[in-house]
């Protein structure tokens, strides 16, 4: 299973359409109507695995569970984890733009927590740096390491950039 985690508005979509053309079946964010966040905390608490009933996906993005990282990493051993990152004004002017507003303090604040999440993650993982890629889409981390990591070979397909700002 393949897991991405890090920051949304980091690449998230891009990264869900490269997994699939790889031939993973990735979710993107929900299943059902219902965010998997929500699915994954339900199901830890009725002592399942986090990803019980999904459906038979085996890749998920943007599923906003940095913080199940350590339980999903036991009830899947065998999983690898892509770690997705950008530059922190980018990702502001991008939600800005989404939104329409300028994000207020509360909202930066919020932001800053997850970039911060990033150090815990890497931390995690320090000690099996075979389970974890960090890449940044939007400067250019595509074929090549995503392939690499995963043990697949390099596809005849133009990388996507889906929800590419102007």
């Amino acid at each position: 299973m393949i897991f991405q985690v890090g920051l949304a508005h980091a690449g998230t979509t891009s990264l869900n359409s490269a997994l699939n053309i790889l031939g993973y079946r990735s979710c993107h964010h929900s299943i059902y109507g219902k965010r998997l966040r929500y699915i994954i905390g339900e199901n830890i608490e009725a002592g399942n695995k986090p990803f019980d009933n999904c459906a038979n996906y085996n890749a998920f993005c943007d599923f906003a569970g940095n913080q199940f990282i350590p339980e999903i990493d036991k009830a899947y051993p065998d999983a690898k984890f892509i770690m997705t990152v950008r530059d922190y004004n980018d990702i502001v002017k991008t939600i800005e733009a989404r939104r329409g507003y300028e994000l207020q303090l509360g909202d930066k604040k919020s932001l800053q927590y997850k970039f911060n999440s990033l150090q815990m993650i890497r931390e995690y993982f320090a000690d099996r740096p075979y389970k974890l890629l960090e890449i940044n889409i939007t400067k250019g981390d595509h074929w090549n390491p995503i392939c690499a990591f995963l043990g697949k070979e390099i596809p005849d397909h133009i990388f996507p950039h889906n929800n590419k700002g102007k």
